[in-house]
């Protein structure tokens, strides 16, 4: 499984960054200038003439001091000509954007787009959208009159202006090239984003379907990913030429418009640990319920997606300003490298969408390309930090399944070396000469044989750190039966300074058996183990000392029968695993051995 997930990892980055790259290519390979204005089928025409707010306003020629001074009039009327001749049967289109159009030549009404039979009931336009129709022919000097319907307060001369400066003839699907060559590189890179959000969904739910946990930011960064570059894509200029819903459009628009705010913090929130996500907690059921009014008042007819937009354009700048200042207190107080990363990273992104704002809030127009290139750093980092936690976890999760193997080998090595042949035949013989002469010695040495078995059972059985008098009481019963074997030859003295305190099972009874079998069996005289525990401020430490005859601490494990220090090895391996203790050996050839295990509290 191992070999095989990390393949298809290395198979989808590889796949992603070659598609990345090729667009990277396409997108300054296209030919801008071919697109835009060497196609022999696509023309922008120009209109000469006034424009007027009312009936009654006063008429300025088309100008930008004109669009300035109408500002958002309700009702605008452009009078004029073109300035050259349009053929009959020319398709004409022109860009609608939160108005509604009446067209007419020499009076006669040709062509109006976005009233009440154009729109459903919840909209008060038809959505952002290229309107079109055929011509009669038109010549410079027939009589051209526009007139504009405003529907939005919050609108600006920009609508009319975009409208008059993006009048053309020619092919539809021209008309798209040109208009998404205009946009090359903001498609590029949402292509590109797409591409990371789809990869980084796949690998949430890989590594989810392996059971590796811990992993949900690639997840919340994968739809925040996916749900940008979906409102990055939805430019109307070209977008509506292919597929001509604007009000569908519309709506999706305002749902990922406040959806990515709200993904973002869902995302910080993932690496935040102090109370400030309880503050953006807050903030993202603000949000929710925002989309929620959107709903109503947009099935009810009361506003549309564009009143909606304008809506939220006026609090975001406050909903960043509230995130940013969440941000940077987190940043201060966590001081994990990878959560302030991913936090700083944010708020640069942040700088750059309030930069947006002002841009929007003084021109009217998107600041669509300072969130681009705020947007393009935070991506990078994003995507370089997750690839990076989820190799990381990925390896994490492998490692802990092999550590579990492996803790599983160790017990059953642990209960090989714990009861061998030797040690049952010797237990059983010296309780079977007892049953002759002292019936009553041996009725309790087979109560504690039978409670050895059980403890080392019980031991192998436990996942979890075990009780210090559970562990001695295990290593009482196993010196009890070699007391009756070495009789005055083993000695045991107990100095217990602290207890209460848990430990991995099987952890001291290993390094006592040690003694006894490598230590004191040895020498001829016998000799004495001493178990000791105390504390210190940071650590409780526990001492298994012997007076036998010692060895050399260089050459443990390489011995002939490796199995004579197999608990051993074990007992230190499973400290560090399961309570980050550690385990020191000292020892002497004909003076004994000291072995100390350091247990943090």
């Amino acid at each position: 499984m191992k070999d095989g997930l990390a393949y298809y990892f290395r198979i989808v980055y590889i796949v992603t960054l070659f598609l990345a790259m090729t667009l990277i290519v396409l997108a300054f390979a296209s030919d801008t200038q071919y697109l835009e204005f060497n196609q022999s089928n696509l023309h922008r025409v120009e209109l000469e003439g006034t424009i007027q707010a009312g009936e009654k306003g006063r008429e300025m020629p088309l100008s930008e001091e004109a669009y300035q001074q109408i500002k958002a009039a309700e009702y605008v009327i452009v009078k004029g000509h073109f300035t050259e001749d349009i053929e009959v049967n020319e398709q004409i289109f022109v860009y609608l954007r939160r108005i509604r159009i009446k067209f007419y030549q020499n009076n006669e009404l040709i062509y109006e787009y976005g009233q009440s039979r154009d729109t459903l009931p919840f909209s008060k336009t038809a959505g952002n959208i290229w309107g079109s129709f055929y011509l009669k022919g038109i010549s410079k000097n027939d009589a051209i009159r526009i007139e504009f319907e405003n529907p939005y307060p919050q609108n600006s001369s920009k609508v009319y202006q975009r409208c008059i400066e993006q009048l053309y003839t020619g092919d539809k699907m021209q008309l798209f090239m040109h208009m998404a060559a205009k946009n090359v590189l903001s498609l590029v890179a949402a292509a590109i984003i797409l591409l990371m959000g789809v990869e980084m969904l796949c690998i949430s739910v890989s590594l989810r379907l392996v059971q590796v946990r811990g992993m949900i930011q690639i997840f919340y960064c994968g739809l925040l990913f996916l749900v940008s570059s979906i409102w990055l894509m939805i430019d109307y200029t070209y977008i509506s030429l292919i597929m001509p819903y604007g009000i569908g459009w519309e709506i999706l628009d305002t749902f990922v418009f406040i959806g990515i705010p709200l993904l973002a913090i869902r995302y910080a929130r993932s690496f935040m640990i102090t109370r400030m996500q309880k503050l953006l907690r807050g903030l993202e059921a603000i949000l929710l319920l925002m989309n929620f009014i959107y709903i109503v008042l947009q099935t009810l007819g009361i506003v549309d997606g564009e009143m909606m937009q304008e809506a939220f354009r006026e609090a975001l700048p406050y909903i960043l300003s509230i995130v940013f200042v969440c941000l940077l207190v987190e940043m201060r107080k966590n001081k994990k490298f990878v959560p302030r990363l991913v936090l700083s990273s944010g708020n640069v992104l942040i700088i750059f969408a309030l930069i947006g704002c002002i841009q929007y809030k003084i021109s009217e127009v998107d600041g669509v390309s300072f969130f681009g290139i705020g947007f393009t750093l935070f991506v990078v980092v994003q995507y370089v930090i997750l690839i990076y936690m989820a190799k990381r976890n990925y390896e994490r999760a492998i490692k802990a399944r092999q550590m579990k193997q492996e803790l599983v080998e160790s017990k059953m090595a642990i209960m090989l070396s714990q009861i061998q042949p030797h040690f049952l035949y010797n237990s059983i013989s010296s309780i079977q000469e007892l049953c002759l002469s002292e019936p009553k010695k041996a009725h309790d040495a087979l109560a504690q044989f039978a409670h050895f078995l059980r403890g080392n059972m019980d031991s192998l059985s436990s996942k979890d750190l075990i009780p210090f008098e559970q562990e001695l009481k295990h290593v009482k019963n196993y010196l009890a039966l070699e007391e009756i074997r070495f009789e005055e030859r083993l000695n045991v003295e107990y100095k217990i300074e602290k207890d209460g305190f848990f430990l991995p099972p099987l952890t001291l009874q290993p390094i006592v058996e040690n003694a006894v079998r490598y230590g004191i069996s040895k020498k001829r005289e016998g000799g004495t183990i001493t178990i000791c525990t105390k504390e210190t401020e940071k650590e409780i430490i526990i001492t298994v000392l012997d007076d036998g005859v010692g060895f050399d601490v260089n050459k443990l494990g390489k011995q002939q029968d490796n199995r004579s220090h197999i608990g051993m090895e074990n007992v230190k391996n499973r400290l560090n695993t399961q309570c980050n203790g550690r385990m020191e050996i000292e020892s002497r050839i004909g003076e004994g051995t000291k072995v100390c295990m350091f247990l943090p509290k």
